[in-house]
C-alpha cells in the first residue's frame, strides 16, 4: 500500500493499526517517490536484526582497552588516524 507523506502524518495511528491487523507493508511516498517503508513485526520475530559487526545490547559497550586520553590527530585526517591506530 502506498500513501503520501501528508496523508501519512495526518492518519499515522490508523495506518499503524492497519499494518498491525493486516500484516501489510506500507510505503510512504513524497512526490511519487518512495521515501520510507513500514513493515509489520511478526509475532515470532522478537529478536533484534543480525547485522555483521554489530552487537545489540541494552547496556554500554565494554571497551577492549582503556581510553585514557583523547587522541591528538593534528596534521592528519580522522580516517588516517583510525587506520594508523587499528589493532
Amino acid at each position: 500500500m502506498d500513501v503520501n507523506v501528508r496523508e501519512f502524518r495526518g492518519n499515522l495511528s490508523s495506518y499503524l493499526k492497519t499494518i498491525q491487523k493486516t500484516g501489510e507493508t506500507l510505503t510512504v511516498v513524497s512526490r511519487r517517490r518512495p521515501v520510507a517503508r513500514l513493515v509489520p513485526i511478526s509475532a515470532h520475530d522478537d529478536t533484534n536484526p543480525i547485522l555483521p559487526g554489530i552487537r545489540w545490547a541494552m547496556k554500554p559497550p565494554r571497551l577492549t582497552r582503556p581510553v585514557t586520553e583523547r587522541p591528538a590527530i593534528e596534521g592528519m585526517s580522522l580516517a588516517d588516524w583510525v587506520v594508523e591506530n587499528r589493532r
